[in-house]
């Protein structure tokens, strides 16, 4: 009994993880760094804790963690713009770094995109006035929008303000005015899903709606029937 007991300590960081993952209907790569680094810490403290033969598969589950898995950059910028993981914790001072420059680039090119397709509609008499001001103040303009990360990191939520979806806080207009480059930017990322278990539920779903009685049904009916169920399990 003492074994089965210490098999149910070692498997039930997996199944919290593999919970986590499959409940989420919304956005889900801001998840990858904490469950990693759950796993990993409830890895290492049973190794720590073991004296039995259990502590070799702590081990062995370690190092397969660390050799299977590629800590992408998109998950970590994806933690990144989650405000509740924006500390980014489990993530080395490299990744962290990486990933500051990656948003600061990003931000570089959409803010030139922007200024120049709103001077495209200026009047005549007004661009030699834009053109001035745009060599004056070009060193100006390129660090307010550097300072667009640094203003988000530094950003103090309240107690109360936890996001399940963190397209829920982009979508405010206040925090769209304050940082509307990383509210692009996260709507580009939250759009990457962190595994298939939906597209697996939805081919599952499917396989019970198209059955032998039903395997005549238009795909579009097939569709609608998805998306009403899809509806229903969202808003029970």
């Amino acid at each position: 009994m003492d074994i089965v007991e210490k098999l149910i300590d070692f498997f039930y960081p997996w199944k919290v993880v593999l919970n986590e993952l499959q409940k989420i209907n919304g956005p889900s790569l801001f998840l990858v760094i904490p469950c990693i680094t759950y796993v990993r810490n409830e890895l290492s403290n049973g190794d720590c804790k073991e004296r039995s033969g259990m502590k070799f598969f702590y081990k062995r589950a370690l190092q397969l963690l660390s050799s299977m898995f590629n800590m992408n950059e998109d998950y970590i910028i994806g933690a990144f713009l989650h405000p509740n993981y924006k500390q980014l914790r489990g993530a080395n001072s490299t990744q962290i770094s990486d990933c500051y420059t990656t948003c600061r680039l990003f931000i570089g090119p959409c803010s030139s995109s922007t200024e120049t397709n709103e001077r495209i509609y200026e009047p005549q008499e007004k661009k030699a006035k834009i053109f001035m001001s745009m060599l004056m103040d070009k060193q100006k303009k390129q660090q307010s929008t550097s300072d667009e990360v640094d203003r988000y990191i530094s950003l103090v939520l309240d107690e109360d303000e936890q996001y399940e979806n963190p397209l829920d806080f982009w979508k405010k207009k206040e925090n769209q005015i304050a940082f509307p480059y990383l509210s692009r930017m996260a709507r580009k990322y939250f759009s990457i899903p962190c595994s298939s278990s939906a597209v697996e539920r939805q081919f599952s779903a499917t396989g019970q709606i198209i059955t032998q009685r039903q395997s005549s049904l238009n795909p579009l009916t097939v569709n609608d029937i998805i998306f009403l169920r899809s509806i229903e399990n969202k808003y029970p």
